[in-house]
């Protein structure tokens, strides 16, 4: 399936756009207050439940991870040989592996590569889930509503959009550059990154295209020469909206209170 069609949401949406951007901060914020991996993996199963409430694909979700996966290996390793981190447990101190030249890896350690792992994950997932969720004329409107310029929500907006039109034109690429005998699987990393120059030239050359087009598309229609914007309509809460407001606001504090007068969930 096309990522495209799950970037622009069909219908009027149960929930309001603020309401979603809400929740979102929701698990962002706590996210960030506590470090231990098993905390962090408990929000990633909260993550992939709302993805599929939503009716993400499973598969659409983590699709995203697969190039960065070695970045995210590379995050684990050299974190789990910082044994100069301070933890609240002692035995979060404790040497499992030293190969020499002043390597340590330690129990803490490790298992702060691995909140920094799952954590990287969930955000990615979450901020995919997030965009696939909110319509685009809802966040221009939410931008409107924070007084930001209408050239800066354009950009951000813009950006948003280009994405799924990006991949879709790197997959094409990619069979193109397959169908003419490039071996892009090679297992060598060196070669790998070499064949990879001739997915990124062209890729390039297509956002550049896009972008004139863009322009040009603006330009006929008159961008900019009013200060003004109209909707096709108007986003307003509901009684949902706030109960689930009041649910997010709870939770925060919830989480606020037990980071800071207790010890749990941290290394």
């Amino acid at each position: 399936m096309n990522p495209a069609q799950h970037m622009q949401p069909s219908g009027e949406s149960l929930l309001d756009i603020r309401t979603k951007l809400a929740v979102f901060s929701t698990f962002l914020i706590p996210s960030f207050m506590f470090n231990h991996p098993l905390w962090h993996l408990g929000l990633g199963v909260l993550v992939v439940v709302a993805g599929r409430i939503s009716g993400q694909p499973l598969k659409q979700l983590v699709s995203g991870l697969v190039p960065v996966l070695p970045l995210l290996v590379l995050i684990v390793v050299f974190t789990g040989f910082n044994g100069n981190q301070s933890f609240r447990a002692p035995f979060n101190q404790t040497r499992i592996f030293e190969p020499g030249a002043g390597l340590i890896l330690t129990r803490g350690g490790l298992l702060l590569g691995l909140t920094f792992l799952l954590r990287l994950i969930n955000m990615i997932v979450a901020s995919k889930i997030l965009m696939a969720i909110a319509p685009l004329d809802d966040l221009i409107q939410v931008f409107h509503k924070m007084r930001l310029p209408h050239s800066l929500s354009f950009v951000i907006t813009t950006a948003i959009r280009f994405i799924p039109e990006l991949e879709k034109k790197r997959r094409l690429i990619l069979s193109a550059q397959r169908a003419r005998g490039a071996s892009l699987d090679d297992t060598g990393m060196v070669t790998r990154f070499r064949m990879r120059i001739a997915i990124m030239v062209p890729l390039i050359v297509n956002a550049i295209i896009m972008a004139d087009r863009l322009s040009m598309a603006m330009l006929n229609r008159g961008f900019g020469y009013r200060d003004t914007w109209t909707n096709l309509h108007e986003i307003h809460f509901k009684r949902l909206d706030l109960v689930i407001l009041l649910l997010c606001l709870a939770t925060i504090i919830c989480a606020a209170i037990i980071r800071f007068t207790t010890q749990w969930a941290l290394l």
